[in-house]
């Protein structure tokens, strides 16, 4: 247990979500704050810059004690607290029928997480590339990777995997 974990009986948030689209831009926000004075905000754009080309950025910065009992947040750790980060994501389309999607997030702590003895930061990026033959025949390929160092230690943990997945009805 660590000092920011919750422990009251009674926990009053108010928050606030904005979306706004212009044109191919679309514009999404939400932002909350507790009775504890725990603040947390998300908040991004996904934009079609050309027609085969989108593009989705979003940041999150969410306190070391803010506390979302049934939060399902875009965060790296399970509790949904306890973050700063930046995703930006990128699909290709319908290059000789070809796609690829790729993103890559960063993202670090402002407290002890899980157990650790310092703070951590990290990146994720993920590849795929997906061959059509047909509507229903289609080849992907998929490379994960991901890295994520506790400052202050000089350790590191890298995470590889590869997938390659033939997708043809019977």
């Amino acid at each position: 247990v660590d000092q920011y974990d919750f422990s009251g009986k009674q926990l009053s948030v108010l928050g606030g979500n904005v979306e706004y689209t212009f044109k191919n831009h679309h514009f999404f926000g939400e932002a909350a704050v507790q009775s504890t004075n725990s603040k947390a905000f998300v908040g991004g754009i996904i934009t079609a810059v050309s027609k085969n080309i989108d593009v989705a950025f979003l940041h999150r910065n969410i306190s070391k004690s803010f506390y979302g009992i049934y939060a399902n947040a875009f965060v790296e750790n399970w509790e949904g607290r306890n973050e700063i980060g930046n995703y930006l994501g990128v699909s290709l389309a319908s290059v000789m029928n070809w796609k690829v999607n790729f993103y890559i997030d960063k993202f670090k702590n402002y407290w002890l997480v899980n157990q650790s003895t310092s703070l951590t930061n990290g990146k994720e990026c993920l590849i795929t590339a997906i061959r059509f033959f047909g509507k229903k025949t289609f080849l992907q390929f998929l490379v994960k990777k991901k890295k994520i160092e506790s400052l202050g230690k000089n350790e590191s943990s890298d995470i590889d995997n590869y997938r390659l997945t033939v997708t043809s009805p019977l």
